[in-house]
């Protein structure tokens, strides 16, 4: 065994007493032998090293020539993250010693979960600190104490054999942090509460978080400053990194990155990296570079002997240039200022030196005060550097004049503007496409179809929506709609009588995914593929730009009349259109509007000021750059449950949706842990008459915002989330895209603004059997490949009960993980259900089988030992085994167990000749020695407790300690 930490920490014990009880041999090392890599290195190749125990930091720093330091048989982490970077490092090396990730507080007698690394598995960015060790209970509790389902972060509670008897002489933190267990009512059984974020992977293994008080608020997002350091590590130039939550001189919280390169760091290099793998808020404003990190005397990183950046060099890319004219003298000053650096040289980026959009505000207001100059805060992000920022101060640049609305509908303008909502699905197609946003629908049809007059009827719908014929053009970045005929659109009809199920699935996925060019394509598209002579099937692909939900019966209806229409010579039964989709956006874009939508806006402004992200726990990294990539899950709520929740609905005054949207604002509440909860939720947008028979892109987006408590019964919520839904509809009318330019300061790209998961409900009725003449229409299931959002969580009502899906991203969940959350949905409508008038707190969402696995399962590991034996008895017994072993090696002494017994056998006797005994507190004020080895045993021996100090600490601090501890 190599004792290379202090024992006055966790390490150094684990060490110490699975020494003294196993007949190992103990090699102590110097307190600057375990910071110097050589000669550990040479240590370990000319002794026999079974076992080392380490802090993963002090680990990387002891790396010689890239050779890790290992032992032979077992090589044990704590007291820190174990990452997946230091476990290639392990596998490269072609070690066969076995690798165990330890995880325990001191207040449970150190040691209580351990995970063993599988050096075949790639575990990415963490290990798993494992399961608990025997007769050891361990929960995941919510804040008010609630068990965690598997996936969902907590904070760790700790019970079972070795739960110390608490804090000496602080009975109010011992009452804090020892509680009452409340799964074990009626005992006297206690838990600790570690203060550790953690949360249960599905086969039991427990992930470390990071700590209950290290979250960080970062302009409204919550950080886990450890999540930033771990992904640095992945980068090949970062050798070691540690971020911390640093307070500027505004009160503003930032990140500060410190990192060990591993040859030479290119910042640029490195933060160019970070932005690729984390949204902009996680991105480190500082980053500095350091020779070593700085560590305790236990190995861990010290942080409190970190330099302040305010000190480090933030190195310009391309080296310094000193600003020339006195407009980028004065720039740079503001620029030093506020981003708090030395020095700001003539072509260094504004938001690569750690600027954002609050310090961007700022920088608008000193650059006013001191240059009497207006900038809006696009000019920062246009000219982000001195040079090009004075430039354009310099040549004195006026803004061009917004172009003014048009004032009547009639006649068109040439240039048609584009809805906000239109636009926005322009924007985001630009981007990198929009299949996310394609309606599709496969219609099985069977009977004689008369293919022609199908195309006809199609061609027909084209003409009679000039939506559906509308392209999107483009002049100076301004996109406008274009209306082009009908005559070109062609129904594509190929055989489909030689394709497996296989080829046709595929084929058919491709039809639906196949991208619209916005600015050249009919904005419907359709093919029918032939199976059988009476059996086809058509593909029908619109995008969302030209339709919405609500227009889809629509087209389905007014397809079906025009085919019957003219298969029976006859012209059809459809009333004329009073106005066009063009006509919408003249009219949403027209100044009266537009006065009426800001005076709207307000409202929107203050509903939804200063609010945060929702932040549920993922099974994977959340990737900078937010994609489309999803699948969908269906499930559906039992005719009982759909009745009851219909009638507290009708009993409590509410809507259907309303009582289903609280119920799944807690379902969040309990994954996310957070109390203010802003959800997105869609509305027809069609509450003109003349737009009703449209199709068209009408559908609004209104976030739902709601604060919510564990202590709030479920009408209470339900009475608020009532309250909150009826405001939002009677503002409905202001375009999301304007609360979004209005509400969002700062675009995030790896989320969607406002709100990061949709709630809806679809309550149309039972669509009666349609039929083009004698042919049957039937729908088809499609694949679902696509999600717009984190989460949307959809229930449709019909005649059957209540049907729900999840529509969710397949970057951020796995398919195990919506399933467990529909489950915990579905649990927590019976709840309801079962007492609507309970506190939330109360509701569960745990099935019984859950709450076994979590109760019991994880924690079944039952192991008998002899619970009168001591340290003391064991080691004793050992000496009567192997007593001319060797016990200790240090410096070349070696002590055997016979002597080393004696040898404390003299100190117990002398200590309690000076009546020590249970209860005394004996200091240990040694270097690390067999005199400190003899001195804990002789105190054991005794019966009283140690304190170990370290003899290089100040009197006073020793002083201190002394009095603190009460030491005889």
């Amino acid at each position: 065994y190599a004792l290379v930490s202090t024992i006055a920490t966790d390490l150094g014990n684990t060490v110490l007493y699975s020494w003294l009880v196993s007949g190992g041999t103990l090699h102590v090392f110097s307190k600057d032998t375990v910071s110097d890599a050589r000669a550990l290195h040479t240590y370990f190749r000319r002794h026999r090293i079974d076992c080392l125990k380490i802090v993963p930091s002090h680990w990387q720093a002891l790396m010689l020539d890239g050779e890790p330091l290992l032992s032979r048989r077992l090589l044990i982490f704590g007291g820190e993250t174990l990452t997946g970077n230091q476990i290639e490092i392990i596998r490269e090396s072609g070690t066969s010693c076995r690798i165990v990730n330890h995880y325990g507080p001191t207040e449970t007698t150190i040691g209580k979960l351990l995970h063993e690394v599988d050096l075949e598995k790639h575990y990415g960015e963490k290990i798993p600190i494992g399961k608990p060790f025997s007769n050891t209970r361990i929960y995941v509790l919510s804040p008010d104490n609630a068990l965690c389902p598997v996936g969902v972060p907590g904070q760790l509670f700790i019970g079972g054999s070795g739960l110390c008897r608490g804090y000496l002489g602080n009975a109010q933190l011992n009452k804090e942090k020892f509680i009452t267990d409340p799964f074990h009512p009626g005992t006297p059984t206690k838990l600790y509460k570690t203060g550790d974020r953690v949360r249960y992977l599905p086969g039991g293994d427990i992930a470390f978080i990071g700590r209950v008080d290290d979250q960080v608020k970062i302009r409204g997002y919550r950080v886990e400053p450890g999540e930033v350091s771990r992904v640095l590590e992945q980068n090949a130039e970062v050798k070691q990194a540690v971020a911390i939550a640093y307070q500027d001189k505004f009160d503003s919280t930032q990140l500060v990155a410190y990192v060990v390169p591993a040859q030479r760091l290119d910042s640029e290099s490195v933060l160019s990296y970070l932005r690729s793998t984390l949204p902009d808020y996680m991105v480190p404003t500082h980053l500095i570079a350091l020779d070593s990190l700085p560590l305790t005397a236990n190995g861990k990183v010290d942080r409190r002997s970190l330099p302040d950046p305010q000190f480090g060099s933030i190195p310009s890319i391309g080296g310094h240039i000193a600003p020339v004219t006195a407009t980028q003298q004065r720039l740079a000053e503001i620029w030093a200022d506020i981003l708090e650096v030395d020095q700001v040289g003539l072509h260094d980026d504004f938001f690569e030196l750690g600027g954002h959009s609050l310090l961007a505000v700022r920088l608008l207001s000193a650059i006013r005060r001191s240059l009497s100059a207006e900038l809006a805060i696009s000019d920062i992000f246009d000219y982000p550097t001195v040079g090009k920022l004075s430039a354009h101060l310099d040549q004195d640049h006026q803004k061009a004049d917004t172009i003014a609305g048009i004032e009547s509908i009639q006649p068109r303008p040439e240039q048609i503007p584009l809805s906000f909502s239109q636009e926005r699905l322009w924007f985001i197609d630009q981007l990198g496409g929009s299949a996310q946003y394609h309606i599709p629908a496969v219609l099985r049809l069977q009977g004689k179809l008369d293919t022609i007059a199908l195309e006809q009827a199609l061609q027909a719908i084209i003409q009679r929506h000039e939506i559906l014929r509308t392209v999107v053009r483009e002049e100076e970045g301004q996109g406008y709609q274009y209306i082009r005929g009908s005559d070109e659109w062609r129904l594509n009809k190929i055989p489909g009588e030689a394709l497996t199920r296989e080829q046709l699935e595929a084929h058919i996925e491709q039809q639906i995914t196949a991208p619209f060019d916005l600015s050249a394509d009919y904005m419907l598209r359709a093919e029918l593929i032939s199976q059988q002579e009476e059996e086809h099937i058509l593909v029908v692909t619109m995008h969302h730009i030209a339709s919405d939900g609500w227009s889809r019966p629509i087209l389905v209806n007014e397809v079906a009349e025009l085919y019957r229409s003219l298969t029976e010579g006859r012209a059809p039964e459809l009333s004329p259109l009073p106005i066009q989709y063009a006509d919408y956006a003249i009219w949403q874009r027209s100044p009266l509007q537009g006065t009426i939508l800001e005076k709207k806006l307000e409202y929107w402004k203050n509903k939804l000021s200063g609010v945060s992200p929702l932040q549920l726990p993922t099974d994977y990294s959340r990737p900078a750059q937010q994609g489309t990539a999803g699948a969908m899950y269906n499930f559906k709520l039992d005719s009982s449950q759909s009745s009851q929740i219909k009638e507290l609905s009708l009993s409590s005054g509410a809507t259907l949706y309303m009582t289903l949207l609280s119920a799944f604002k807690i379902l969040l509440f309990r994954y996310s842990g957070q109390e203010d909860i802003c959800v997105g939720s869609p509305v027809a947008g069609r509450s003109h008459q003349e737009i009703e028979g449209l199709i068209g892109f009408f559908v609004n987006t209104l976030p739902l915002r709601s604060e919510l408590s564990s202590q709030m019964s479920f009408r209470d919520l339900l009475d608020r989330v009532k309250a909150t839904t009826l405001e939002a509809y009677s503002h409905q009318e202001v375009p999301f895209e304007r609360i979004v330019e209005a509400v969002v300061k700062e675009r995030d790209q790896s989320r969607s603004p406002l709100f990061q998961v949709m709630f809806l409900l679809q309550n149309t009725p039972d669509v009666p059997e349609l039929r083009l003449g004698e042919v049957t229409i039937a729908g088809e299931n499609i694949g679902h490949a696509s999600s717009k959002f984190d989460l949307t969580f959809g229930v449709i009502e019909n005649s059957e009960g209540l049907q729900c899906y999840v529509e969710y991203s397949t970057e951020l969940y796995s398919r195990e993980t919506i399933i467990r959350m529909s489950n915990h949905f579905q649990k927590l409508i019976e709840s309801i259900n079962n007492n609507p008038g309970s506190l939330i707190s109360d509701l569960k969402m745990l099935s019984a089988s859950e709450e076994h696995q979590l109760l019991e399962e994880f924690n079944a590991l039952k192991t008998t030992y002899p619970e009168s034996a001591t340290i003391v008895s064991l080691f004793e017994e050992q000496v009567r085994q192997t007593p001319e072993a060797t016990a200790i090696v240090f410096e070349g002494e070696r002590l055997s167990y016979e002597k080393l017994n004696a040898s404390s056998n003299q100190l117990a006797h002398f200590l309690q000749r000076r009546g020590c005994g249970s209860e005394s507190v004996v200091p240990l004020c040694l270097v690390r020695s067999p005199d400190m080895i003899i001195g804990i045993l002789g105190v054991l021996k005794a019966g009283a407790a140690y304190v170990p100090i370290d003899p290089e600490y100040p009197a006073d601090r020793i002083n201190y300690m002394l009095q603190d501890s009460g030491c005889d």
